[in-house]
């Protein structure tokens, strides 16, 4: 009797597995069949214009798709995980008003840098820069050290760097 009990015990395992597997292999291709927009940079490199050359692109559709819904994930997203550096945090009665004179100050000393402020009751908050890696952070954080001593590098949602898109000519 305990050899039946061990096989059927098995059999439970395995039926497990194959219905596990199927339910799994059901949902990845419904996910699969989901439209998202086609990438525009392919299209760019395929059109072709009197002064330049052609690209031709061979690749599997699955490339494309890929690439779609990567760049369709991004675009969902408001932001990428980098740093930023607060300068200010504060819960007093007037908190606000503090932090856009803290605000003017620095950015009378770096102006080509973005401030944020946040209000989440019941404090202020006064965070600057969007940087991709810490070791950027911390760079920009020894600078502004020198007129905000209690600066530390947070790890947040950041900002999309911008592109420039200027023409060499």
């Amino acid at each position: 009797m305990p050899v039946f009990q061990a096989y059927i015990t098995g059999m439970k395992q395995i039926i497990s597995l194959l219905l596990f597997w199927g339910l799994f292999s059901f949902v990845t291709l419904a996910q699969s069949n989901v439209n998202f927009p086609k990438p525009a940079i392919l299209q760019d490199l395929k059109n072709q214009t009197p002064e330049q050359g052609s690209i031709q692109i061979f690749q599997e559709p699955q490339i494309e798709d890929l690439l779609s819904r990567h760049l369709e994930l991004n675009r969902r997203n408001d932001g990428l995980t980098g740093y930023r550096i607060l300068i200010f945090k504060a819960s007093f009665q007037n908190s606000r008003e503090k932090a856009m004179e803290e605000r003017g100050r620095f950015l009378s000393h770096f102006t080509d840098i973005p401030v944020y402020y946040f209000y989440e009751q019941p404090e202020s908050r006064l965070f600057v820069g969007d940087f991709r890696t810490k070791s950027e952070a911390t760079r920009m954080k020894l600078e502004i050290e020198k007129f905000f001593r209690n600066a530390i590098v947070i790890e947040t949602k950041i900002n999309f760097p911008k592109l420039d898109k200027t023409e060499d000519k």
